[in-house]
């Protein structure tokens, strides 16, 4: 009789809704972790190996161990469960896992039974059955009491469970019944849409955030009740709302807009929190918003001028004068961001960045301009808040490889991770009650890519869904991104952070045989790009605080550095004949694209004040390149640019490439969809080549054509989890 649902106090998981929910409060969980949560639970009682578990959840698919090892750590964390006194998931060295709390069996006609529990009986069945299927020649079988090497090392694995199991029985029996709970997680807001920033309101009562709501690619805002009341939508336009921040008196929200044109300003505006009122501009910065506890001043990021480094200003919203509160040296490559005043408004949090991925925490006194760093991780920190005491300073980052929340002192000492949200966080915003009860917000950051070889059949429009496509795919737990075709079609160029790290890695073009190429272990790398012959693949990396240049052959297995200068140099496109390779560069204080000779290592400039991501032209005349949100074509010879008009105020993102005649290009669809484009660069003629189930990732390239255009490959996102949840009591 099939299972309709496990009962496991206090949890309850719905099979077939593939639900798991905690005192009636769903349980965010992607779905891999709930086929290896479900896997434990159907075999309660029973050690279930590691090959079993990946063999189930990536059925066909080279995986590391690695990938299981993750999903099971953030398994117990969502069950709150403590691997050196495990209430629900046991590790079995040298076996595999064990789900040894008793578990209520509901099944589709109503009836229970209870399977599991770790009882002595059960423990000497589990060492003879694993003793019994240990045997590694002919003669092993079933029933025998032969003792192979592989047996006794699972028998001192079960015994050391069971003394272990047994040891944790008798010291819960006489200190506690069950242990401490981590704060139970609550979904707030689940309207449809990808989530940006959030805060609460300096109530309480209300939080406001950003949400594509019925748009694609555009954030506009809108504020609930924490009541889950409804939902008030403050802003509708095909523009960039972000970097809120409440007023002190609770009556408006300031923002910041971004525009088309990504080399702009944000403007700044100000509108009101109930809804219906006019927006007002009050100025404009470069990034960051927090609005002073006195309400006189925002902080923001700005710069004095083109080329200056970006530091942390007041601008007064009596005088609309800007003040400056930072100022990075303007020898060094660094920016200040994430500006937030202190709960007294004397001091103001923010981060320091050393390069695009390096960044640490720093407090700056507003009376006495006295500078303290406060953090020295050399991190990449996506948010920070004041905790409501204003004793510390919270701040997301992954420091330790994961993003989390982490809490430092604003008196000095080492960072501390906060308890309680599950998954990996982007996004969050703290309060604390008048009942002094703490709650936290916040959304998930999730860069699960998955990478899938379609066929290209010429049918408009055709699903990928659609019987004969001959599907195949290259994916894992970690992100899977950045596929490139190689120059015949055979193999498939790869970054994957399956190994814990990003790294370049190699598979055929039917996803088998995956290959790792390089052991950096720092995760810093991107943009792969194959050589013209196949032998070589160019790609840029963050090394000692800088981006530049790689070059790594596949005969050899060496990497060489190509580019070296204290700018950032980055997105490597091979020339046609392989001699050179163009690039974004940020020398002479602004970016465009260059060139540097692959043998000597010259290097010239291309193009002044644009262009970001580049492809050659097979006949060697010509260079696409996206500017903005618009793709222009190089003349090589006379280095004359023109923009391709049919292609404009399209977000390409960074998915698009240029094979043969055609440029292929994404457009992210309402309903969680992709569609791709082919732009004929002879006829102007636009097709709609497949649309697709998913959305790209934000920030890597994710899209390849074959050499024959039969194919393509492209990486989408496999899980997006778009709620805010909240946490009450965290700690």
């Amino acid at each position: 009789m099939n299972a309709k649902a496990y009962k496991f106090s206090p949890y309850l998981l719905e099979v077939e809704q593939k639900k798991l929910h905690r005192d009636g409060q769903l349980v965010p969980m992607t779905p891999k972790r709930f086929e290896i949560l479900l896997l434990l639970i159907e075999r309660a009682g029973q050690v279930v190996r590691k090959e079993e578990i990946m063999q189930r959840v990536w059925p066909g698919q080279e995986v590391e161990e690695s990938n299981l090892t993750q999903h099971v750590f953030f398994l117990r964390r969502a069950l709150g469960d403590d691997p050196r006194t495990p209430s629900y998931i046991m590790t079995i060295p040298g076996a595999g896992y064990l789900f040894y709390q008793p578990v209520q069996v509901v099944h589709e006609d109503g009836s229970e039974a209870t399977i599991g529990g770790f009882q002595a009986q059960q423990s000497i069945n589990l060492l003879g059955d694993h003793m019994a299927v240990a045997g590694n020649g002919p003669e092993e079988v079933v029933g025998t009491s032969r003792w192979s090497p592989n047996s006794l090392a699972i028998a001192g694995a079960l015994l050391f469970v069971g003394l272990a199991a047994f040891s944790i029985w008798w010291w819960r029996s006489g200190r506690e019944a069950t242990p401490l709970p981590l704060p139970a997680v609550q979904p707030i807001v689940t309207m449809p849409g990808t989530k940006g920033d959030l805060s609460f309101a300096r109530d309480g009562r209300s939080i406001a955030f950003t949400s594509e709501g019925d748009t694609v690619d555009s954030q506009n805002l809108f504020v609930q009740g924490l009541d889950q009341s409804k939902v008030t939508r403050l802003t509708k336009n095909a523009f960039n709302d972000h970097r809120l921040t409440w007023s002190p008196d609770n009556r408006e929200i300031a923002f910041l807009r971004s525009g088309v044109l990504s080399n702009r300003k944000n403007k700044i505006i100000i509108i009101p929190s109930s809804g219906g009122g006019e927006e007002r501009v009050v100025g404009e910065a470069w990034d960051g918003l927090d609005w002073s506890p006195d309400g006189r001043y925002l902080a923001i990021c700005d710069s004095e001028g083109p080329g200056k480094p970006t530091g942390i200003y007041k601008l007064s919203l009596a005088s609309k004068r800007i003040d400056p509160v930072s100022k990075p040296s303007p020898n060094e490559n660094l920016f200040d961001s994430n500006p937030r005043f202190s709960p007294d408004g004397q001091s103001i949090a923010f981060t320091r960045w050393t390069s695009g991925a390096n960044s640490d925490i720093f407090e700056i006194n507003l009376t006495t301009g006295v500078l303290r760093q406060l953090t020295n991780d050399r991190a990449r920190i996506s948010s920070v808040q004041w905790s409501p005491s204003g004793e510390e300073i919270l701040f997301v980052s992954n420091r330790t490889g994961n993003y989390r929340i982490w809490r430092v002192s604003t008196s000095g000492g080492a960072p501390a991770p906060i308890d309680g949200p599950l998954g990996e966080v982007e996004h969050f915003s703290v309060f604390r009650t008048e009942a002094n009860e703490n709650l936290l917000a916040y959304t998930q950051q999730f860069n699960d890519t998955n990478i899938l070889v379609r066929n290209i059949t010429g049918n408009a429009g055709k699903s990928d869904s659609s019987p004969g496509e001959a599907p195949c795919a290259i994916n894992s737990t970690r992100a899977d991104h950045s596929p490139q075709f190689s120059p015949d079609g055979s193999r498939i160029l790869f970054i994957s952070a399956r190994s814990g790290f990003n790294e370049l890695w190699l598979t055929d073009a039917n996803c088998q045989n995956a290959t790792q190429l390089t052991t950096f272990k720092d995760s810093t790398m991107g943009s792969p790009r194959w050589s013209p012959d196949g032998k070589q693949i160019v790609f840029d990396r963050l090394n000692n605080e800088q981006t530049d240049v790689y070059v790594y052959d596949l005969a050899s297995t060496e990497t060489r550095l190509l580019t070296n200068n204290q700018s950032p140099d980055f997105l490597p496109a091979w020339s046609a004949d392989g001699r050179e390779i163009f690039f974004c560069s940020e020398r002479e204080s602004s970016r465009g694209i260059w060139k540097v000779e692959v043998s000597s290592g010259e290097t010239s400039r291309m193009t002044f004040n644009s262009g970001f991501e580049s492809w050659a032209t097979a006949d060697g005349k010509s260079l696409y390149l996206t500017h903005y949100n618009s793709i222009f074509k190089l003349d090589l010879g006379s280095k004359l640019e023109q923009r391709v008009e049919e292609l404009k105020d399209i977000f390409f993102g960074r998915y698009w490439t240029v094979q043969g005649d055609g440029i292929y290009y994404l457009t992210r669809e309402v309903g969680n969809r992709s569609r791709i484009h082919r732009f004929d660069t002879k006829t102007a003629a636009r097709t709609l080549v497949m649309e697709l189930a998913g959305a790209p990732s934000k920030f890597v390239p994710g899209l390849s054509i074959s050499p024959d255009e039969k194919r393509l490959v492209i990486s989408l996102l496999n899980y997006n989890p778009g709620d805010i949840s909240l946490i009450k009591g965290w700690r």
